[in-house]
């Protein structure tokens, strides 16, 4: 003899919009995984179910020419063709020998765990180009693009088009995982990069935003940011293993013109990176820029860790309450040495725990958990959880 928003599963029409699941208590949810939208199989970043009549559905060995749920298509560049708001790619691998080129367009593209794009041929497998590019992409892996001057995804240059990466992963790729030759838009957030031959992220032109992302074990280098009128947003990610001890220009990251006020680069852990020329961790080449509550460790020039401007090269960057240190001592990571997969979260015993003790408005860390959980905020890209 309670009033309850719902009962499921028999009474579930009260929750609609942004709260269409009845969960156990017996109150209105978000959805949170697309098997919690039984008609469309699409939840939305915002909490909704898509209605499947907006939906080109992509799965792999697909045949239809439709992109129905009972007619998926068989490859992304088909579905982002069908000039729907929303593209769903399912479980699988989805190659295609001449890859996707979204021109001009607004488009969410969601995938489920497992769903992996790639192309048969070397080439690029993700173009976005041109005014009014508008391109969201959730949970897919790029993987398997070859050709070393073939990045993975290429943002072209000309108009102003925008991407977004959350929770994407783009490995594997002999050439570049990302690059931006445009002035458009990139905002990369709790995404992984890794084993890109040709290096992780490559920015000339157009605004940059990372957060809560991964850039790992790219030869060429990790991030690199730089020309006029670029601003970049770069907190919460984990940048290891980039770079190239015999050739590499620089392991982590390049930072360009980097204004105060405009620029933000904080809470990042930059470790294991390494380059030939620079520096294996951080090339700033700012006249006056602060990057607080960083972790920068353990990154080589050459085969060295203690060579200067191995960890952050000189120059008018400043680092407030962050590690920087030729080794690894103390910062008690989960798993950071070989063999891999490597894990650099923090444990109990780290000394970065609490220590990030220049004020930020950032609020959540790498796992998109609460900072801070104890007395302070943890530096570095994770906040060490009891």
């Amino acid at each position: 003899m309670t009033c309850v928003q719902c009962i499921a599963p028999a009474e579930t029409s009260a929750c609609v919009g942004t709260m269409p699941v009845c969960g156990a208590d017996h109150a209105c949810h978000p959805c949170s995984k697309h098997s919690d939208c039984a008609l469309s199989s699409a939840c939305l970043p915002d909490g909704s179910c898509a209605l499947a009549e907006n939906v080109a559905y992509v799965q792999a060995g697909g045949v239809g020419t439709t992109c129905t749920q009972m007619s998926p298509c068989g490859t992304l560049d088909a579905g982002v063709k069908a000039n729907r708001p929303y593209v769903k790619v399912g479980a699988g691998t989805v190659a295609d020998a001449s890859g996707t080129i979204i021109d001009g367009k607004a488009v969410t593209i969601l995938a489920d765990p497992g769903a992996k794009l790639t192309r048969t041929v070397p080439g690029v497998i993700l173009t976005v180009q041109n005014d009014g590019a508008d391109v969201k992409i959730y949970d897919l892996q790029l993987t398997g693009g070859t050709g070393l001057s073939n990045p993975a995804i290429s943002i072209q240059s000309g108009g102003a088009p925008k991407l977004a990466l959350t929770r994407v992963t783009i490995d594997g790729n002999q050439g570049v995982g990302i690059s931006n030759a445009s002035g458009g838009a990139i905002r990369i957030e709790q995404s992984t990069i890794s084993g890109n031959q040709g290096g992780g992220i490559a920015v000339t032109g157009g605004n940059l935003s990372l957060s809560q992302s991964d850039i790992a074990q790219n030869l060429g280098g990790g991030i690199s940011v730089g020309g006029v009128g670029v601003t970049f947003d770069i907190t919460n990610n984990f940048v290891y293993r980039n770079g190239d001890a015999d050739a590499g220009t620089f392991g982590g990251l390049m930072l360009g013109i980097a204004v105060a006020g405009t620029n933000r680069m904080e809470f990042n852990t930059i470790v294991d990176n390494r380059a030939a020329i620079s520096s294996g961790g951080v090339v700033c080449n700012a006249t006056t820029f602060a990057a607080p509550n960083n972790i920068i460790a353990r990154n080589s020039l050459g085969t060295s860790t203690t060579a200067a401007g191995a960890q952050v090269s000189p120059s008018g960057c400043t680092y407030p309450t962050s590690k920087i240190q030729s080794d690894v001592a103390g910062l008690a990571f989960v798993h950071p040495d070989a063999p891999g997969p490597f894990d650099y979260r923090l444990t109990g015993a780290s000394t970065a725990i609490d220590q990030a003790l220049t004020a930020s408005p950032i609020a959540i860390d790498h796992d998109g958990k609460a900072r801070p959980t104890g007395s302070g905020k943890d530096i570095g890209a994770f906040e060490f959880k009891p």
